[in-house]
């Protein structure tokens, strides 16, 4: 017979220990209550000298009386690195098996792209890479053999089962400048191509791109230009007629 108790589970004799246990917890009790109420007693009727050794032997008493032993705590398993990803196996071969074919594909988004002073001044520290962390970035996927596509060119290659089991895509949010002055020339560099998703009322704003400049990169053939709808509101506050305004204008 087994029984189930705070979500362990118990045999016979380990249920009569606890409760043995549990009787000489409440005899402890018992007695430092009796204890404290004959020393509150004894308090009243004799006065505490300036040392304070009353308080203290009452101390000393408490220290006795209540059991020192503290329960251990069952610590929670971790997963290894080989359970984490034979989970994610798992998952992806239920999604594949459902929606599939599917492909894994590393998707790297980015925002800023600027000196990390420059970033904190408008308040983008943590929406930035630096020029030098970002030029790193592309000469890793470059020394690796990574073969760096936009959207299209993804999601082309996965209906028609064509896609490098090295391709990663590169994404950029808001269409900022800095992503002109700084990223762009290290993708035309590399010959690596991205997916820039702008804003269209905030294009030629301060410290977004120009229509010009969006002219030049798609004509280079490395950028693919997608839209990050009209003013960048937050959609779901939107009525539906709202959303597909801000979608599709």
């Amino acid at each position: 017979m087994k029984v189930i108790c705070f979500g362990k589970i118990f045999g016979i004799n380990g249920l009569k220990r606890a409760g043995y246990f549990l009787v000489v917890v409440l005899i402890l009790v018992f007695l430092f209550q009796r204890n404290l109420a004959g020393r509150k007693k004894e308090h009243l009727l004799s006065p505490v000298g300036s040392s304070g050794f009353q308080n203290e032997e009452r101390v000393d008493r408490l220290t006795m009386v209540l059991p020192t032993s503290t329960p251990s705590l069952t610590p929670t398993p971790t997963l290894s690195p080989e359970q984490v990803a034979e989970i994610k196996r798992k998952q992806f071969e239920e999604l594949n098996q459902k929606y599939g074919p599917c492909r894994l594909v590393p998707i790297l988004m980015y925002h800023h792209v600027m000196d990390v002073a420059a970033a904190k001044a408008i308040g983008a520290s943590g929406l930035n890479v630096p020029p030098k962390i970002f030029q790193e970035q592309m000469d890793y996927l470059q020394q690796k053999g990574y073969q760096v596509v936009d959207l299209d060119e993804m999601l082309t290659g996965i209906k028609n089962n064509s896609l490098s089991k090295k391709a990663v895509v590169l994404t950029f949010d808001d269409g900022y400048r800095d992503f002109y002055e700084n990223a762009y020339p290290v993708l035309k560099e590399k010959n690596f191509k991205a997916t820039l998703f702008v804003i269209s009322q905030y294009v030629g704003g301060e410290r977004y791109v120009s229509w010009e400049q969006l002219r030049e990169m798609m004509a280079s053939g490395l950028v693919l230009l997608g839209d990050h709808t009209l003013n960048h509101p937050s959609l779901p506050s939107l009525s539906k007629e709202q959303e597909f305004n801000q979608i599709v204008s």
